[in-house]
């Protein structure tokens, strides 16, 4: 259960950070970035969209099985592949961050900083930094559990 959780809060969180990066690129395109030239069709908005309506029942009932499941079953918390799943999401997420700071800090350094630029870091910060922040407070619990 908790492989499949992992990878529907993986395909949400992309699928929904698509979205906003889009929609914050629609509002006021930059020419400058190669990532902007497409087709104009949207088609793979689509896409994203039902990843989100697949997924999205998925993480949350999942989540909430598993949060009960943690309740009842305190043992739970050691399972080897929960923790390496929360610590593959940790490393992976805070790496995201990191790669996004970089790469507005190298936008801005070559001047072509726009305010898309801190639109696009907010969202990523968003949906990261919020996933990240939830398991490093459960590896936190866990650590007083144990």
């Amino acid at each position: 259960l908790y492989i499949i959780f992992f990878i529907s809060l993986y395909v949400l969180a992309t699928s929904i950070g698509w979205l906003l990066h889009d929609w914050v690129d629609t509002q006021k395109p930059n020419p400058t970035e190669l990532y902007n030239y497409y087709d104009g069709s949207k088609s793979y908005i689509r896409g994203l969209l039902a990843a989100v309506i697949v997924s999205f029942p998925i993480f949350m009932t999942l989540a909430l099985i598993l949060k009960r499941q943690l309740l009842k079953q305190s043992s739970v918390r050691n399972l080897r592949s929960r923790k390496i799943l929360i610590y593959i999401t940790l490393v992976g997420t805070f790496l995201l961050m990191l790669g996004h700071v970089i790469y507005t800090l190298y936008d801005f350094l070559g001047g072509n900083f726009t305010d898309s630029a801190l639109k696009h870091l907010l969202i990523t910060f968003l949906i990261a930094g919020g996933i990240f922040w939830y398991f490093i407070s459960e590896v936190k619990h866990d650590s007083k559990t144990t």
